[in-house]
């Protein structure tokens, strides 16, 4: 793959797209492609996919609305730092551990 010629061995960490309800009917396709990113990105041990979108659901598969901005495309502050932020910084623990 042209991108593991170009930078070997560099860690890449990929944030899904994120199933906004302003994209609610892109969904399906959303879902396909984070899939198929998801499996390219499982190939070497430096890649690394962070599905941003399972804590934007509850149980019953419902999405957490407050995440979003009135716009429903666009994260609050409170989303980034409360939810997305420890995703985030769990995989960067597991590259770059803490002395």
């Amino acid at each position: 793959m042209l991108l593991d010629e170009s930078l070997p061995g560099v860690e890449i960490v990929y944030l899904s797209i994120i199933k906004a309800p302003s994209k609610y009917n892109k969904w399906k396709d959303i879902n396909y492609i984070n899939t198929k990113v998801a499996e390219i990105l499982s190939e070497k041990e430096t890649w690394h996919f962070v599905d941003i979108n399972g804590v934007l659901f509850d149980n019953l598969g419902i999405i957490d609305v407050s995440c979003f901005k009135m716009d429903e495309h666009r994260l609050t502050e409170n989303c980034y730092t409360k939810v997305f932020s420890p995703i985030l910084n769990r995989t960067l623990n597991k590259i770059w551990p803490r002395t």
